[in-house]
């Protein structure tokens, strides 16, 4: 139960795993290690709670070009 299952099966970057139900079935679980790379060298790449999201980092920090 709560076993990953193969990668597969996987949808990477959406902050969930597909993981056995123990009754032969799948279920979905929260992964917040389970990030999207936007791409976007000015924003932070987390999950909060399963969300995908990107805030901007903070003012100054270094990032892109200029």
């Amino acid at each position: 139960m709560n076993t990953p299952v193969s990668a597969g099966l996987q949808t990477p970057g959406d902050c969930h795993t597909v993981v056995c139900d123990g009754n032969g079935g799948t279920k979905i679980n929260i992964d917040d290690t389970d990030v999207q790379n936007d791409a976007n060298p000015c924003t932070d790449d987390l999950c909060m709670n399963g969300i995908s999201m990107h805030p901007l980092k903070p003012v100054g920090s270094p990032c892109g070009v200029g």
